[in-house]
């Protein structure tokens, strides 16, 4: 994994428009580029500035390049967030990620076998329902683009992390039932939905492959519960 730091200073007036477009925008944003995998920020007040230094953490500099272009090294500024900020770094560092609190064997914490990886719905109309969770619980819906639809990845209010999927029951979903789906880590999906056949279970979804994200399937066990089970790619 590889770390990309970058610095800017706003003004102390600006500073919390400016938090609040990195979460809101910037954030939402990059989730959506294969190989990013998370983002921090720090931020220290200064006596008229503020500074902040942000960490986007990625598989590899191939998905840096996604985005960044192909100058990695280059700061990637936008237009709005040039006006909200008094400076900034034009360059930015990369370092290798040697080590993380979060991490074991290698995998994050939340990839580690046996884990809750995800959770998601699936409906016939996911527009309906990311309304709805909006007005109940304060997620933020945010648009993925399908082939000629949208999904929606459900987003924390105040952080912006992306936690759950409201999807439509179309193309591989179509025989989901419109239930809360908890993805399960394993280590090898094909092996497990073997195994869950084996002893009295039974296969919604047949195992597939998720690009370089890894591969899931969909399996109902001997008491009638559904879940998936994901294995992650190992980049």
């Amino acid at each position: 994994m590889i770390s990309r730091m970058w610095s800017g200073r706003t003004t102390t007036e600006n500073a919390d428009q400016y938090l609040a477009h990195l979460k809101d925008k910037v954030f939402p944003e990059l989730r959506r580029i294969d190989g990013h995998r998370g983002a921090s920020v720090l931020r220290r007040d200064l006596d008229e500035q503020v500074e902040f230094v942000v960490l986007t953490y990625w598989d590899s500099m191939e998905a840096i390049r996604r985005f960044a272009g192909h100058d990695p090294e280059a700061a990637v500024v936008e237009p709005a967030a040039r006006a909200m900020l008094s400076d900034f770094d034009s360059t930015v560092r990369h370092h290798e990620v040697a080590f993380g609190s979060d991490q074991l064997a290698g995998e994050t914490a939340d990839q580690e076998t046996g884990t809750i990886t995800w959770t998601d719905l699936t409906v016939e109309n996911a527009e309906e329902m990311g309304t709805f969770y909006r007005q109940v619980v304060g997620w933020k819906a945010e648009p993925v683009e399908m082939k000629g639809y949208r999904d929606f990845a459900m987003a924390t209010p105040r952080s912006g992390r992306a936690i759950a999927g409201v999807c439509h029951a179309r193309g591989p979903n179509a025989h989901l039932p419109p239930q809360w789906l908890i993805y399960i880590t394993v280590d090898d999906v094909d092996a497990s939905a073997a195994r869950c056949v084996e002893l009295g279970g039974k296969l919604i979804a047949e195992p597939r492959s998720m690009g370089s994200d890894g591969r899931y399937c969909v399996i109902q066990d001997p008491a009638g519960a559904v879940a998936a089970l994901f294995a992650p790619g190992r980049k």
